[in-house]
C-alpha cells in the first residue's frame, strides 16, 4: 500500500496488547476476519501487512506453493531443482535447500 489513509481515528492498545485496526483501514488493505497479517517494525513505526505465503529459495509471494522437506517453494523454484545444474544458483549450500 502507497498511499497514506487517514482515518483521524486515534486508538489504544488494551490491557493485553491489543489494538483494533479500523475498518477503513481493513477495507483499503483488503484484510477479511481471520486472515493472518505480516507485522513489524520499520524505522520506529509498527507496519501491518497482508500475509503473503512466500517461497524459501527465492522470496517471491505465490499462491501456489510445494512443500519440498518443510519448506514452501514456488513452481519456478520447483522447476529449476528439476533442472540438476541450476541447484547450485539458488543456494549456496545444497543442504539449505532441503533442511
Amino acid at each position: 500500500m502507497s498511499k497514506k489513509v487517514d482515518t483521524g481515528v486515534i486508538r489504544s492498545i488494551d490491557a493485553i496488547g491489543r489494538l483494533v485496526i479500523p475498518i477503513e483501514l481493513r477495507r483499503e488493505m483488503g484484510l477479511n476476519t481471520g486472515e493472518p497479517v505480516h507485522m513489524y517494525v520499520e524505522n520506529g513505526k509498527v507496519i501491518v501487512e497482508k500475509y503473503l505465503k512466500r517461497c524459501f529459495l527465492c522470496g517471491n509471494a505465490a499462491q501456489k506453493y510445494t512443500v519440498v522437506h518443510g519448506k514452501k517453494i514456488c513452481d519456478d523454484c520447483k522447476a529449476k531443482l528439476n533442472e540438476v545444474d541450476v541447484v547450485e544458483e539458488l543456494c549456496d549450500d545444497e543442504e539449505e535447500i532441503f533442511n
